[in-house]
């Protein structure tokens, strides 16, 4: 598989370990769901809202800080379009896949034991990542609500980064933002509330990005300081999850009633820490990098570059591995477990990789057609 894309000298190591991170935080938190009871089913489920917040933190951060890496000026409309349609082709044909499969296995097949149910406006709705947007208004629970987020971040980029340099104006830009998303939540009840504890992360990346190539002038005392300050932060962040955690199940808070504002108001303070978390973390790993040894780095960009394949399909996987356990190969309690740890995550990752390189893969072919044509076209 020699392809540019897989190409370890073209890549940010930083941004790859953080990202693997991220899906990993991601898909553990996310097991509680498909394991029988037990003990470590109970250990997961204290530390789920954790595991799952870090871990989603952390992907709207990298996002955030990736974005800012590879577009940092935008002189003119063509730029703006070519951002657009950049983000568009990335995610859209992989993520129409996932949201076919879902529908087709969960709602139509009911091959699973898990539930979906859309009307035909909540599957248009889906289909074009409006989810986070007209949610809860149109659907309480977005599926996939992560790209319906960060498709509504994307969309705003462009104006957050033309206020980057002025100080002022960018802080005045991102609140006006803020407040006149809030304004359309609380007047027509649309707008999930996890855009609003994500947004300020989001733009923590893109403001770590922008300050990180600082780290190498700071003295050794100075960069203790701030990892010493990012481990209390990280506390910080498990115990205030925790309590989100006790709010919302025993209170049967859910997030997106705007009525329910102490699970909102813990969520939202995990977001704050989580922001300054977010210098920490990169100047932790951007200063640690050498110190990574290869094998560890290979697995860890690998898990990185399958990384939104692995977000969009693990949990059918995970669900297909358990209905296998349970239904054709008749397991049950502690091994069926295993063989949904070992076996569907296994599956999981192998499968969102295949998925990705064969995407990538054709991404690429369709370029060296489309370059090709054009020169033939200039010949003529």
């Amino acid at each position: 598989m020699n392809s540019p894309f897989l190409d370890i000298k073209n890549r940010n190591v930083e941004l790859d370990i953080l990202r693997a991170l991220a899906i990993v935080l991601i898909v553990v938190g996310h097991l509680t769901g498909f394991l029988e009871q037990g003990i470590l089913t109970k250990v997961l489920s204290f530390v789920e809202i954790p595991m799952l917040f870090l871990g989603l933190a952390l992907f709207f951060s990298v996002s955030g800080f990736s974005l800012y890496l590879n577009n940092k000026v935008m002189k003119n409309y063509h730029d703006v379009v070519r951002f657009y349609k950049k983000r568009l082709v990335r995610i859209y044909p992989l993520y129409w896949i996932a949201v076919a499969v879902i529908l087709i296995e969960y709602q139509q097949l009911s091959f699973t034991q898990s539930a979906v149910s859309l009307t035909p406006a909540q599957a248009l709705i889906t289909l074009i990542g409006a989810q986070v947007l007209l949610a809860p208004r149109f659907g309480a629970e977005p599926m996939l609500w992560f790209i319906g987020a960060i498709l509504i971040l994307y969309l705003l980029y462009p104006l957050i980064i033309y206020y980057l340099d002025s100080n002022k104006k960018l802080f005045f830009t991102l609140s006006l933002i803020y407040i006149a998303f809030l304004s359309i939540r609380v007047l027509f009840n649309i707008i999930d509330t996890r855009f609003f504890i994500y947004y300020w992360v989001f733009i923590g990346g893109i403001l770590a990005c922008k300050y990180c190539r600082y780290a190498e002038l700071l003295t050794k005392p100075q960069r203790r300081l701030i990892l010493v300050c990012g481990g209390f932060v990280l506390v910080l962040i498990f115990l205030v999850q925790v309590a989100a955690f006790a709010v919302i199940y025993n209170k049967n808070l859910l997030l997106n009633n705007v009525v329910h504002l102490p699970a909102e108001l813990w969520l939202n303070c995990g977001a704050l820490f989580a922001i300054l978390l977010t210098v920490p973390l990169f100047l932790t790993v951007q200063l640690h990098t050498k110190q990574v040894g290869r094998k560890v780095y290979s697995f860890a960009f690998l898990l990185s570059f399958s990384s939104f394949c692995i977000y969009l399909f693990h949990g059918g996987i995970l669900d297909d591995s358990k209905y296998i356990g349970a239904n054709v190969l008749h397991l049950s309690g502690f091994l069926l477990n295993l063989m949904i740890i070992i076996v569907g995550l296994s599956l999981v990752f192998v499968i969102a990789f295949l998925i990705q390189f064969t995407y990538n893969s054709a991404i690429e072919r369709a370029k060296k057609t489309s370059a090709a044509c054009f020169k033939t076209g200039d010949r003529r």
